[in-house]
C-alpha cells in the first residue's frame, strides 16, 4: 500500500509539471493521426495519468531548478520526465499513459514523429532537438532485435523503444511493447480515453488517483 501511495504521489507531482507546460492555442494541426490507437487497455480502477498533445503544445524543458529542488522521493521521476519531455515536444502528436497496475508502474507512449527523427532513433541516434534539451539520455540496443533500450534521468528511468509504421512506441517492458503493437493493429483492446471536455482541443491531461488519496487520508485518521 505504502509503495503504491509513494508512486502515485510521485506521478501526481510529475503530471502537475506536465500540466504547467501545456499551452492551448486553440489551433488544431491539419494532419491528425490518432496516436492513442497504440495505447493498450489497463484496469480502469488503477491510478493513472493520460495526456495527449499536438505539435507545439508542450515546451521542451522543465524549469531549470525543478529536479534540483524536488523532494528526494520524486527527484528521479522528475529527472526522467525532464529528459523525456522534449520527445513529446518534437512529435507531431503524442499520447502517453502512466499507471500503477498490479503493484507495478507501467508506461505506454505513442509518438508521431517526422520521418527523419524516427529514422534516427531506429538507427540508434537521438535526434538533435531531443538531445539538445536533455542531459541524461543513453540509447542502445536491447536483447530483442529491432528494439532499443533508452535510459533517462541519468539511468533512473528505463524504457524500450521501437518504430511501428509512422509511430515511435515506448514502454516500460518488452511485453508492454508487444501489447502496444497489438493495440495498434486492433487485436488488443485499446485504452478508452473518454476525453469529454472539448475533445477538439489540441492537448489534454487526465488524472485518476484510484482512490489512493482517500485511502491515505483514512490511514492518517482523516475523513
Amino acid at each position: 500500500m505504502r509503495k503504491g501511495l509513494f508512486f502515485w504521489f510521485s506521478i501526481l507531482v510529475a503530471a502537475g509539471v506536465i500540466a504547467g507546460t501545456v499551452f492551448f492555442f486553440g489551433k488544431v494541426p491539419e494532419r491528425v493521426v490518432d496516436t492513442a490507437m497504440a495505447i493498450p487497455a489497463i484496469d480502469m480502477d488503477s491510478p493513472r495519468f493520460f495526456f495527449e498533445a499536438e505539435s507545439g503544445q508542450l515546451g521542451p524543458e522543465l524549469p531549470e531548478k525543478m529536479a534540483e529542488e524536488a523532494d528526494e522521493s520524486v527527484r528521479s521521476l522528475v529527472s526522467g520526465l525532464s529528459d523525456l519531455l522534449p520527445l513529446a515536444a518534437i512529435a507531431e502528436r503524442s499520447s502517453v499513459l502512466g499507471a500503477w497496475v498490479a503493484n507495478e508502474p507501467v508506461f505506454y507512449g505513442s509518438f508521431l514523429l517526422q520521418p527523419q527523427h524516427l529514422k534516427d532513433i531506429q538507427e540508434g541516434r537521438i535526434p538533435g532537438p531531443w538531445l539538445e534539451s536533455s542531459s541524461g539520455l543513453t540509447l542502445g540496443p536491447s536483447e530483442r532485435e529491432g528494439v532499443l533500450r533508452l535510459t533517462a534521468g541519468s539511468g533512473r528511468v528505463v524504457l524500450f523503444l521501437r518504430g511501428d509504421r509512422e509511430f515511435l512506441l515506448a514502454s516500460h517492458s518488452l511485453e508492454g511493447l508487444d501489447r502496444m503493437a497489438k493495440a495498434l493493429e486492433g487485436s488488443q483492446e485499446r485504452f478508452k480515453t473518454d476525453l469529454t471536455v472539448e475533445p477538439s482541443w489540441p492537448a489534454h491531461l487526465a488524472l485518476f488517483d484510484g482512490k489512493l488519496i482517500s485511502q491515505a487520508a483514512s490511514l492518517r485518521g482523516l475523513k
